[in-house]
């Protein structure tokens, strides 16, 4: 099968994979050790699942979800602030100004909180020679097959409005433009999927 569920011991590959793919962000900007780390204690966490795209059982892609990313946001920082804070030094020494977009990231769940559905894509990654093969609908129809079980019947995702590319990829499979809002010194958007009036 070439979608797995994401599991501890993927943790590394898919860093890799959202360092990469998701280059210029505030979480890649932190370190792929920082990523790793990050990825391992949301999964100690609980409250997210995601899955992973094999290609001769190599991770090209991947998708993490969670039912109440609100939930998931405050047990990851309960439980892994310390280990986390230690990760991020390298980063925070070699670029200070990382120091600004640490203090806002507290402010994420409120700023998104302004469209009421709690379940959220969190994060999707797919390696760059490997775009355009469909491999993100894969991921995002597992996903929702997820939530689905789950009784979820929408949830929403937060996309920088300067990736064209991935705000294109969210209208096409029919997620519905929702709110915006500011973060980092830059605009979001917020998309929500309706999981049962949609194709998907």
């Amino acid at each position: 099968m070439p979608v797995q569920p994401l599991k501890m011991e993927h943790t590394e590959s898919i860093a890799k994979i959202h360092a990469e793919a998701l280059e210029g962000d505030f979480l890649p900007s932190m370190g792929i050790g920082f990523l790793e780390t990050y990825y391992e204690s949301v999964l100690t966490a609980g409250s997210i699942f995601g899955y992973v795209y094999f290609e001769q059982e190599i991770p090209v892609g991947f998708v993490v979800g969670s039912t109440n990313a609100a939930v998931m946001f405050r047990k990851t920082l309960s439980g892994a602030a310390v280990k986390l804070g230690w990760k991020a030094i390298p980063a925070l020494l070699r670029h200070p100004h990382l120091l600004r977009n640490v203090a806002e990231t507290f402010l994420y769940p409120e700023r998104e909180a302004v469209v009421s559905d709690k379940a959220e894509l969190l994060v999707i990654a797919v390696c760059a020679e490997k775009r355009g093969e469909g491999i993100g609908r894969v991921l995002v129809e597992a996903l929702n097959r997820e939530f689905r079980k789950q009784k979820v019947t929408s949830y929403k995702v937060s996309v920088l409005e300067s990736r064209v590319g991935a705000n294109g990829f969210y209208k096409r499979l029919g997620f519905q433009q929702a709110a915006t809002f500011s973060l980092y010194g830059k605009g979001w958007i917020i998309y929500t999927y309706d999981l049962f009036g949609s194709a998907l």
